[in-house]
């Protein structure tokens, strides 16, 4: 019995662990290319935007905690010498704020509205 409940647990972590790392990586494709799609400049600032990609990818699938993705697509999206773009991890940022939802192609984005 011990022994079922063991790889039940292990089994248990690397699932949670590999759906983890999907996010992850969902997550930066998804703002990569909502970027790279509706930036509303093609040069994007003069940052090659296509290396931005190759540079954090690797970087993304290594990380080891829910916060070390979103802080390096934030690094990537600091490149772009921006203000207003910011990720955050979902769940802080459902429980944040007030929500508006809107729709870019075929990808749902949500951003924060503050009162003012």
């Amino acid at each position: 019995m011990k022994k079922s409940v063991i790889i039940l647990i292990l089994s248990l972590t690397a699932t949670l662990s590999c759906t983890t790392k999907y996010r992850n990586m969902h997550s930066f494709e998804t703002v990569w290319r909502t970027v790279n799609q509706a930036h509303f400049d093609p040069t994007f600032g003069g940052v090659d935007w296509k290396a931005a990609h190759e540079q954090y990818k690797p970087q993304i699938a290594a990380a080891e905690s829910k916060e070390e993705p979103f802080l390096l697509i934030n690094q990537m999206l600091f490149e772009l010498n921006l203000s207003h773009l910011l990720s955050v991890y979902p769940d802080d940022f459902l429980n944040e704020g007030f929500l508006a939802h809107s729709r870019f192609s075929s990808d749902q984005c949500l951003s924060r509205s503050q009162p003012h």
